[in-house]
């Protein structure tokens, strides 16, 4: 998979060898001075959001075609100096965005309000003609049609040019597997998060503008912290994640994981979700909750907004800068009129020990085996997350996790 990927890479795109032999502590500012890139490139990769580029492209200061051309070009050098993608397939991306130009050309409106916006993907998130690797080497398949979250997010407009680094299982609070390891771009001797830290990396380089991520339990929200991003975790059911696993995946039978975006800003959060619940995905899934969105045009509600901050959660203190950032905003939240600062104690430390029991309800074997059938190490960090797993998955012991769980969750509410 390494070599195939290295042979797609041609020579005019590698970055010089001196920043990959002695690079910088802080990375952030290679795609920018390796020489690779045009000033038309760096202009188009740097200077918007989401929200800005799609403006643009809609009133035809750019084509798409040019548009995922730059990001295709700026990504590749992202991933030499980050290791944060799994796949790079531009000629299918030009194709895409071909189709988006003409269609602009021909009717003088756009597809949908993300027409041309390119689109970077976690790995695990399945794309028409794409490979996808479902955390295991041994299950690395070519998608033969889009999920169903890949087809809205299409027929939105958005154009699909990349899939990003992953950890081995999607178990990780890092995106480290046998492929590789993501660096955090602002400090390479730190991680980048996980598991979307592929997605993280290479959007804190802007290398993309708008990724999609999945959370079970911080995925999106931990690379977004680290890397300086916007993150949104939606609740569970509100948008498509059917096909995101092959077969059955034990934490589904207790937690239920999400999808969303992470971006540069609140407004590319906010066209991200309007853009997909305004196709009412839920017809497609019966599954999902027909949640209505309003995003920023909420109104402000005439109570007071009471905020709960947590200084630790009884299990770890948080380091210094943690300490600091929560203090930061303790007081600019503190100093609006229209919010209430309350100091919020952790419930119960019982919820870790309840969160390993459920995470892999048949004490590992599937982890196990996926592993097996292709000879894959197991990672340290799948050891952690494999010596806390308790096989409870007799119908009996299943039903009693969920009783812990809900009993737990009410609790928590009224805490």
């Amino acid at each position: 998979m390494l070599d195939t990927f290295d042979s797609k890479v041609p020579e005019r795109l590698r970055v010089p060898q001196h920043y990959i032999e002695h690079p910088p502590r802080d990375v952030t500012q290679i795609p920018r001075s390796c020489g690779i890139l045009t000033p038309e490139e760096i202009e188009i990769t740097e200077n918007r959001d989401a929200v800005g580029l799609a403006a643009a492209i809609a009133d035809r200061q750019y084509a798409a075609v040019e548009v995922v051309k730059s990001f295709s070009r700026r990504t590749i050098i992202c991933h030499q100096v980050t290791c944060c993608l799994t796949q790079w397939f531009p000629e299918d991306a030009v194709k895409q965005a071909q189709a988006l130009d003409e269609h602009l050309a021909r009717t003088g409106t756009t597809v949908e309000p993300l027409h041309g916006v390119p689109i970077s993907l976690k790995e695990h998130i399945p794309v028409k003609g794409q490979n996808t690797c479902f955390g295991f080497l041994s299950r690395n398949v070519t998608s033969t049609e889009d999920s169903d979250m890949a087809a809205l997010m299409r027929n939105a407009g958005a154009v699909f040019y990349v899939k990003t680094m992953q950890p081995q299982g999607l178990l990780h609070l890092e995106s480290d597997n046998p492929l590789g390891r993501v660096l955090n771009p602002f400090n390479i001797q730190s991680i980048a998060g996980g598991s979307p830290g592929g997605e993280a990396a290479l959007l804190a380089l802007r290398g993309a503008v708008l990724g999609v991520g999945t959370d079970l339990g911080g995925s999106i929200r931990v690379p977004a912290a680290f890397c300086g991003l916007y993150g949104y975790k939606p609740t569970a059911y509100t948008l498509p994640i059917a096909d995101f696993l092959p077969g059955a995946f034990p934490p589904l039978l207790n937690l239920i994981p999400s999808v969303g975006p992470m971006c540069h800003s609140i407004r590319d959060m906010d066209l991200f979700m309007h853009s997909m619940l305004e196709r009412e995905p839920y017809i497609v899934d019966p599954l999902l909750v027909p949640l209505p969105w309003t995003g920023l045009q909420t109104p402000n509600d005439t109570e007071k907004l009471k905020i709960g901050i947590m200084d630790m959660d009884s299990l770890i203190t948080p380091m210094p800068p943690i300490t600091r950032a929560i203090a930061w905003a303790r007081s600019r939240l503190s100093s609006c009129a229209n919010v209430e600062v309350k100091t919020f104690a952790p419930y119960s430390a019982e919820g870790f020990p309840l969160i390993c029991k459920m995470i892999l309800s048949d004490g590992g074997r599937g982890f196990k085996a996926a592993l097996a059938a292709s000879g894959e190490p197991e990672h340290y960090l799948s050891t952690a997350v494999l010596n806390t797993a308790t096989d409870s998955s007799s119908l009996g012991q299943l039903a009693q996790l969920r009783c812990d769980r809900d009993a737990y969750r009410r609790q928590m509410a009224a805490h």
